[in-house]
């Protein structure tokens, strides 16, 4: 779906997921990802909750960065794999702390994939 775009304005363009509402959620956080498009996995991160320094949303959503994809993906059906919760979700005082830690999120979702011999 559509979201408010705010990632791509920071370098992190995300997918913005619409699960089920009888899905049950994992507890708001940014996890380590593997998602799956066509038949093919890309590895990324993925956050949950509420997005509080960019203006909290009241229902929960889920979006995910994908690492070295940049294809469009409305209209796609994906699947996404949490593997990993990596920190809960917190309210930065700036977009520039926000993409501080999303810089260092990044960093720990690839070290965690190369562990893992996957990139």
């Amino acid at each position: 779906m559509h979201g408010r775009k705010i990632g791509r304005t920071i370098g992190f363009p995300t997918t913005n997921l619409m699960p089920d509402k009888s899905k049950l959620l994992p507890p708001d956080g940014v996890y380590v990802s593997l998602t799956t498009i066509d038949g093919k996995d890309y590895p990324g991160i993925t956050n949950i909750g509420h997005n509080p320094t960019v203006g909290a949303t009241p229902e929960k959503r889920v979006e995910t960065f994908l690492f070295d994809y940049d294809q469009d993906l409305y209209g796609k059906f994906i699947q996404v794999s949490l593997l990993s919760r990596t920190r809960k979700e917190e309210t930065f005082g700036s977009l520039e702390e926000l993409k501080a830690q999303m810089d260092i999120d990044l960093a720990d979702g690839r070290n965690y994939f190369s562990q893992l011999g996957l990139l």
